[in-house]
């Protein structure tokens, strides 16, 4: 009985082995596919620790991701009940688009994470540096020969752009070009989420630091071709490493420190205050979706606090006129 039950508990160890095999191909598989469906490596690299963290639960479950139904999913969503709403609400994603592909590919009938209900995230406003911190940011930079960092900065502040298209950007990415009413103007080409492109608009001011800055990394034996390089042959520095500079920088300057993408939330907060539209902000940003710039008409509460005042002073002025005359005595009146 005893070497029967030895038997059995190696044969149920190697069936495990052999569906741990499975479900790791698979995801390799759907990894690949969101490669070449032009998802971010930030956004494969959420994933796999989202499903890594789900094939933990499972198999402590004894489970596998094909077994789980809705009283798994559930045990599940209790499992993550301590974790902010947003970060449940992600790992929900990951693992609902983990399902769906494996639908696609006729591996499974239904979709477990669609059988309960996501929380409810509430949308807060950005923070994001003033004009003030950003200049003092800069100034700091300049003034401590910290020249690409406050290049960097500025090029965030004036355009928006994310940590990983500024690392990424060339000395070949600023285009010059004319206007309508022939005016000289210049752009980055930037290369975004999706490998998709668009060309945001710079200052001649900032196009004129970027060519300073060449000149710079040229006088210190650099191969010109990133603005911001890893070594002097080839390369650029990593998003991790723009970070720490960025936040070396902030916390120098005796300010409090903004992630990069804060700034971005500086870029998008003041084109809407200087143009009202949420399209243009949504091109120079970079959103697919138009829908995820609609964050930014919901912070410029000075400026529609002075529109209700101005509205609400020109609907009082008629009033104002017609209890001025009905006060005037009737003899004025004849």
């Amino acid at each position: 009985m005893e070497e029967e039950a030895i038997y059995k508990t190696k044969v149920a160890e190697k069936q495990n082995f052999r569906k741990q095999q499975e479900i790791q191909k698979l995801l390799e598989e759907f990894a690949y596919d969101m490669k070449l469906a032009n998802k971010s490596p930030a956004t494969i690299y959420r994933y796999r620790l989202t499903m890594k963290d789900y094939l933990k639960f499972c198999d402590e479950l004894k489970v596998t991701v094909q077994e789980v139904g809705r009283r798994q999913m559930k045990l599940y969503l209790q499992s993550m009940e301590k974790l902010a709403p947003k970060t449940v609400h992600s790992r929900l994603a990951a693992i609902s688009s983990f399902y769906a592909w494996m639908i696609r590919e006729e591996l499974i009938d239904s979709n477990p994470a669609k059988l309960v209900n996501k929380p409810k995230v509430g949308k807060r406003l950005p923070q994001y540096p003033s004009d003030d911190e950003v200049q003092k940011l800069i100034q700091f930079c300049r003034g401590n020969k910290k020249t690409f960092i406050a290049v960097a900065v500025e090029i965030l502040a004036e355009s928006g752009l994310r940590i990983s298209e500024l690392v990424n950007t060339r000395f070949g990415d600023v285009k010059e070009g004319i206007t309508k009413d022939n005016r000289l103007f210049y752009s980055l080409n930037v290369i975004g989420k999706g490998d998709k492109e668009r060309q945001v608009p710079i200052s001649p001011a900032l196009k004129q630091r970027i060519k300073s800055l060449e000149d710079e990394l040229k006088e210190q034996g650099y191969t010109v071709e990133f603005l911001f390089p890893g070594n002097k042959l080839k390369g650029h520095i990593t998003d991790r490493q723009m970070r720490a500079h960025l936040h070396n920088c902030w916390t120098a300057s005796g300010q409090t420190s903004y992630s990069p993408h804060k700034l971005r939330h500086f870029t998008g907060t003041h084109l809407y205050k200087e143009h009202g539209d949420l399209y243009l902000v949504a091109k120079v940003l970079g959103h697919s979706n138009v829908q995820t710039t609609t964050i930014y008409s919901h912070i410029d509460i000075g400026s529609l606090a002075e529109r209700l005042q101005m509205t609400q002073s020109r609907e009082a002025k008629p009033e104002e006129k017609s209890t001025t005359a009905d006060n005037v005595p009737t003899s004025a009146k004849k």
